[in-house]
């Protein structure tokens, strides 16, 4: 039969009822004095269920034992209660006992309350049978208190950590027949007896003590299964471990000063996880060859030189191995046993050369770290990589010496991340990353590259950021052709003076999130580039801006006046302050030569100089006609060839003249504003600031002819769009011109119509208003005339 909604909520509700009612009759107290306590000052209460149910007890800040009975006495009957007392004031401690709280506690946790070996009374302990687990951390005691434990022989697990116990001696534990865990880290223990440590102890904790010998004490310890020694001064584990370790799964030596590996490490054949981190270990001596179940094993900071053939040949199970930070100059193929090795780390060695060849076969490697090394070579695969199914993703090859790539990382079809940041590579082919479908971040930054050019025959199908920062670029045009998806570009301290209108016609960036499936803007960081200067920049950011592009990024240019192409009567004088010479991060020494403005300055350029001042007198007369007659002022280009407007009123001859005097080799020029009154010092330095021509090459010693012969034809064609703007300013001047003139006959018809109407009205004094021209200064004479 169906049941309907209504009796479906009935039948739930009351089974919820059902189960509290059979916890209240279980528990009818403890669920009533937990809820009670919650309000309490000094005490809080919670009830656990796992891994055993019970109520959890929690004092802290307490001003006295004698507190904490009044509040906790006679409240919880036979329920299992975990009692923690921290942080709090025990000196009354010595006279009272814990059989006042008539509660049964099962763990009992007395931490950092200043407790100190004499206060620990063996009668205040008394009727603590029930006790598993027992806790003294973070007091100042000496000495394992004896005398206290004999009172709770069931304890299971001991936490004496961060005490100041110097000595475990013979008999200290003895009288703990079921203990299996013995925690002692963070205290000052030098000295060891044999037998001290009781035999059943499964997990022993002694690390971050001072131990340099551990005189035999583990011999007998044959059901440990997890083993802390870590952070001592130990030297040498040799016929120190269990005799018969069968059962140890873990480990924990690291931080020591180990010079090799045990012996007795052949025969822990259920060892799953060995941490000998940060000792000087030189050499493996095909120990681990046995550990068939070993699965982490961490040996970086050590002084390994060589890895031996058969190192590693049993452990088939090894899942990360950490080799970082040893002397390593070659792995010898000792690698391709682990066959479900899927983290390797082999960074901060002294490889010079690196063959893929020795991760063949790892097919379950997921990340390879070859960083900081001295890697110079890269060697790929002699047979393409998909015959073996790699998974790596993630691929670190950053701080080498890499010159090239060698299409060694090609066919990597998993590879998500790669980094080669920080090396010395000048050229990328486009095979160099064939295969690379699911490549979603590449890193080249900190390079010698100058061209992406080639970036654009290579395909990158889910490619989303590319890193190129801090490298020789200076032109980019479709290298972002082949990158379809991409959504950041960091570009930033690079030396690039052009970016082409179609550097992103195929590129659309798109959400990662399938939820969001959508177009997204493309970022690309210019920052500390030359074309930030440029005087077209703000165009080429609204063209892109068009393509769902938006570029970013700031340095510091040249600070030029902002005059309009009409001028100013009152016209702003060009400052030299706040001049900075873009530079790259770094000096050039692919041409060997460091960029010199001064040096490298050409003739026209020093000639056009010297003959400013001589021929400034000249044109004192020009410009003061200028400052009177607004048709005669020139727009103000930096360092671009311009000729005056009235230049162009000239035959097609002289404009070939004109673009004769552009020199080759892409001097700058600064033309006449309407108050000129820089001397050949300041002009001079105006040369040693502005360093380079905005959007144009540096001009090196060795220069390539082809690179030269496309920037020439580059150059020619904007010196053509360049004219072209100055004839629509020319004409936008004449058209201008015409207005003035316009407006100049108004004036004389309105004066005309002024006259006549004096002389019809003779009688009536008159005074003539001021009427200014445009083309002579003005007359205080003209400023009213009474008839």
């Amino acid at each position: 039969m169906r049941m309907t909604t209504p009796q479906w909520l009935t039948s739930a509700f009351g089974g919820v009822l059902f189960a509290l009612l059979l916890v209240a009759v279980a528990h009818p107290t403890a669920a009533y004095d937990c809820e009670g306590r919650r309000r309490t000052v000094i005490c809080n209460c919670r009830r656990e269920t796992y891994p055993a149910l019970r109520i959890v007890v929690h004092c802290q800040k307490t001003a006295s034992f004698a507190e904490i009975v009044d509040h906790l006495r006679n409240n919880f009957g036979r329920e299992p209660v975990t009692l923690e007392i921290d942080s709090s004031q025990l000196d009354d401690l010595h006279n009272r006992t814990f059989r006042e709280l008539n509660m049964t506690i099962v763990n009992l946790k007395l931490n950092n309350s200043g407790l100190r070996f004499s206060d620990l009374k063996p009668d205040t302990f008394s009727g603590l049978r029930d006790v598993l687990f027992f806790s003294l951390a973070d007091n100042p005691i000496e000495h394992i208190p004896t005398t206290l434990l004999k009172q709770m022989p069931n304890i299971a697990t001991l936490d004496l950590g961060r005490m100041r116990v110097q000595h475990l001696r013979e008999h200290d534990l003895n009288d703990l027949g079921n203990v299996q865990g013995l925690l002692l880290p963070s205290n000052l223990i030098e000295e060891i007896d044999t037998r001290s440590i009781p035999a059943n102890v499964t997990r022993l904790h002694l690390g971050h003590n001072k131990i340099r010998h551990l005189n035999g004490s583990l011999r007998h310890l044959n059901e440990l299964v997890w083993l802390f020694i870590n952070d001592n001064s130990l030297t040498s584990l040799d016929n120190q471990l269990p005799e018969n370790g069968n059962k140890m799964i873990l480990l924990h030596a690291a931080n020591n000063k180990i010079k090799k590996l045990p012996q007795e490490l052949r025969y822990l054949t259920k060892l799953s996880s060995l941490f000998m981190y940060n000792n000087e270990i030189s050499t493996l001596d095909t120990i681990l060859s046995r550990s068939s179940l070993l699965e982490r094993l961490q040996l970086e900071r050590n002084h390994l030189k060589m890895l031996q053939v058969d190192d590693f040949t049993g452990a088939i199970k090894l899942e990360s191995l950490h080799l970082d930070y040893n002397h390593l100059t070659s792995l010898n193929g000792s690698l391709h046993p682990l066959i479900n090795l899927g983290f390797l780390n082999v960074s901060h060695n002294r490889l010079q050369e690196f063959s893929f060849e020795e991760i063949k076969g790892l097919d379950r490697l997921t990340i390879l770290d070859l960083s900081h090394n001295r890697i110079r070579h890269l060697v790929g695969f002699t047979v393409n990589s998909l015959e073996w199914g790699s998974n790596l993703s993630d691929l670190n090859l950053d701080h080498n010496d890499i010159h090239r790539l060698n299409c060694a990382v090609s066919g990597f079809t998993k590879l998500v991340r790669l980094n080669v940041s920080f090396n010395k590579i000048t050229h990328i082919s486009p095979d160099d990353f064939i295969g690379l479908e699911n490549l979603h971040m590449l890193d080249i930054s900190h390079n010698h590259l100058s061209t992406l050019e080639e970036t654009s025959k290579t395909y990158l199908p889910k490619l989303q950021e590319l890193l190129v920062s801090h490298n020789r670029l200076h032109r980019l045009d479709k290298d972002f052709h082949g990158l379809p998806v991409l959504c950041w570009a960091d570009l930033s301290y690079n030396q690039i003076i052009s970016i082409g209108r179609e550097l992103v016609a195929k590129t659309h960036c798109r959400y990662n999130d399938i939820r969001y499936n959508r177009w997204a803007n493309l970022s690309i960081n210019l920052a500390e580039n030359p074309i930030l200067c440029d005087i077209s920049y703000p165009d080429l950011k609204i063209d892109m801006e068009r393509n769902h592009t938006i570029l970013s990024g700031s340095t510091e240019c040249l600070s030029y006046p902002n005059v309009n192409y009409l001028g100013s009567r009152e016209s702003p004088q060009i400052s030299l302050d706040h001049k900075k010479r873009i530079e790259p991060p770094y000096l050039d020494p692919f041409y060997n030569v460091a960029y010199n403005p001064v040096t490298e300055m050409s003739n026209q350029v020093k000639k056009s100089i010297q003959t400013e001042n001589e021929e400034q007198n000249n044109h004192q007369n020009q410009i003061s006609s200028q400052e009177s007659d607004p048709t005669k002022y020139t727009l103000v280009q930096q360092q671009i060839f311009v000729p005056l407007p009235n230049q162009f009123a000239n035959s097609n001859e002289q404009d070939q003249n004109n673009e004769m005097q552009q020199p080759d080799s892409y001097q700058h020029q600064t033309y006449h504003t309407p108050e000129r009154n820089l001397n050949l010092n300041n002009r001079i330095e105006t040369i040693h600031m502005n360093n380079k021509p905005l959007n144009v090459q540096q001009v090196y010693t060795h220069v390539d002819p082809v690179l030269q012969e496309q920037q020439l034809t580059q150059l020619a064609s904007e010196i053509e769009q360049l004219r072209a703007k100055v004839e629509k300013l020319s004409s936008e001047n004449q058209r201008l011109s015409q207005n003035l003139n316009q407006q100049n006959l108004n004036q004389q018809n309105l004066e005309s119509q002024n006259k006549f109407f004096e002389d019809s009205r003779p009688m009536l004094p008159l005074v003539q208003l001021p009427t200014i021209s445009t083309t002579e200064p003005p007359n205080e004479n003209n400023y009213g005339r009474t008839r």
